[in-house]
């Protein structure tokens, strides 16, 4: 098993933290893999799915299919996904730990899959463990961001949600945000 893991502290209360997390609606616009939403359920609880389209390395797009399989309110949430080629049980996991002001609320990111032969569990070791980690900084940045107050779309495109065109038939076009 792989795991990634990254935390940052963000200005929000563990409240605002955990609206922003569970609102899955908005993953496009602060999850830096994730370029579009295709299907969502609603707000992340247990049970609830949705549909995205991911771009984990270079220009290659894939629909992943979530469900939030942990929900602990203000504490922990993990979502289990398939549809990426070459790994199997894939998760990614938030955790919140409140600062003692509980103004600032430190944030858990984590990402976690076995792949499926051990050849690719060497390349996922080198080049996608660099990619990974840089998308999950990238991604706590764009959420402290947001629990700042400050606009998410000022800071990827000009008055966007989702940064990158997306193609009726195939997805989003543009290549993966840098």
């Amino acid at each position: 098993m792989r795991s990634y893991c990254a935390s940052r502290a963000i200005p929000a209360t563990p409240e605002r933290a955990w609206e922003l997390i569970s609102d899955t609606g908005l993953y496009p616009v602060w999850v830096a893999h994730t370029v579009a939403m295709l299907s969502v359920d609603g707000a992340a609880d247990i049970g609830v799915t949705y549909r995205e389209r991911s771009r984990i390395l270079g220009p290659l797009a894939w629909t992943t299919h979530w469900t939030v399989t942990e929900y602990l309110p203000l504490v922990r949430q993990v979502h289990h996904g398939t549809g990426l080629p070459f790994v199997t049980d894939l998760s990614i996991e938030f955790d919140l730990i409140p600062e003692q002001d509980r103004r600032t609320t430190t944030v858990g990111f984590t990402i976690s899959f076995m792949p499926t032969s051990a050849v690719l569990g060497r390349l996922f070791g080198g080049l996608a463990a660099t990619v990974l980690r840089e998308r999950q900084r990238r991604s706590l940045d764009m959420l402290a961001h947001m629990a700042g107050g400050h606009p998410a779309e000022t800071s990827l495109t000009s008055g966007a949600t989702n940064p990158l065109p997306v193609d009726a038939d195939h997805g989003p076009s543009a290549p993966a945000r840098t």
